[in-house]
């Protein structure tokens, strides 16, 4: 018999059942490298400046924090900007499912190895539909400035109370940051 037909066998019954009401919005966090972004302070054109070893990591919650019950799925897209284009590619980014979604919400997007800028689109979405979305801008920097020194040349004499430097520095990544001049002293 189903459970409905030994329900009739029974006479008079009341069936109960739960509803869920879902008012709220899912919510998601994140970092970079460990710190919220608002505490990010390297940033060009709205990209956070980030080294070869970077994670993106954060936490996904709906009615319950540090809980990821309630969450129906956590998904990402990357995109990278092209420099010649001007725009992200590819134009329409394919979806993919954050893999480690831990049982207390936490997750990580696995880190890009090649230079350049990206742009995440992290979804989360909860049972009842509702999905937040968050854009994490990352520029990842490993190629160091290049410098030159045209005067004096290599190996000159000078002679008086000052010293007129000139030269070149470069960088194609983040852009230079600073500039410093040392003697074999370090003064």
């Amino acid at each position: 018999d189903t459970y409905d037909e030994q329900i009739e066998q029974m006479g008079p019954v009341t069936k109960l059942f739960d509803i869920v009401a879902d008012k709220n919005d899912p919510n998601i966090s994140f970092t970079i490298n460990g710190k919220p972004e608002t505490d990010y302070v390297d940033t060009i054109d709205g990209y956070n400046i980030v080294p070869a070893d970077f994670t993106i990591a954060g936490k996904v919650w709906d009615a319950q924090e540090n809980s990821k019950r309630g969450i129906s799925s956590l998904i990402y897209t990357k995109q990278k900007f092209d420099q010649e284009t001007g725009y992200d590619e590819p134009r329409i980014p394919t979806a993919a499912p954050v893999e480690n979604l831990k049982n207390n919400g936490s997750w990580t997007i696995p880190s890009e190895s090649s230079e350049g800028k990206y742009t995440y689109i992290v979804t989360v979405t909860d049972w009842a539909g509702k999905k937040k979305v968050t854009t994490i801008r990352i520029q990842m920097d490993n190629v160091a400035p290049s410098v030159s020194i045209s005067t004096p040349s290599p190996n000159s004499y000078i002679s008086g109370t000052s010293i007129l430097f000139q030269g070149m520095v470069k960088d194609d990544g983040s852009g230079v940051e600073d500039v410093q001049l040392y003697f074999d002293d370090n003064s």
